[in-house]
């Protein structure tokens, strides 16, 4: 099934909603994007979340039960593969934008 940009809209809008329930309230969310990136086998769906808050407030058993827990509602609008999602706090985003990283968020501003 190819990815539209409602489903990428839809899988924003997940993670928007659900993510936010399960973090500390040190920890705030931003902004949510979604993207295309190339799979091995087909595309696949990837997030980056921008937060503020301090990286070592992310837990990381936490972010990982986070990524089963959305695998239904994923499923519910058409997303069967697994979805990376990436973290960047404020700090990481400004230097992401002041860098040439060569990576896909390397030129965007924060």
């Amino acid at each position: 099934m190819a990815i539209t940009a409602e489903m990428l809209d839809q899988v924003s809008e997940i993670v928007r909603t659900e993510l936010p329930k399960r973090l500390p309230d040190s920890i705030r969310v931003r902004r949510v994007e979604s993207e295309i990136w190339p799979g091995i086998e087909n595309e696949i769906v990837h997030v980056l979340v921008f937060y503020d808050g301090d990286r070592k407030n992310l837990s990381p058993g936490m972010l990982n039960e986070f990524d089963q827990e959305i695998e239904p509602l994923l499923e519910a609008v058409g997303i069967d593969d697994v979805v990376p999602i990436s973290y960047t706090n404020r700090k990481e985003g400004d230097e992401l934008a002041g860098a040439d990283s060569g990576s896909p968020h390397g030129d965007r501003s924060v």
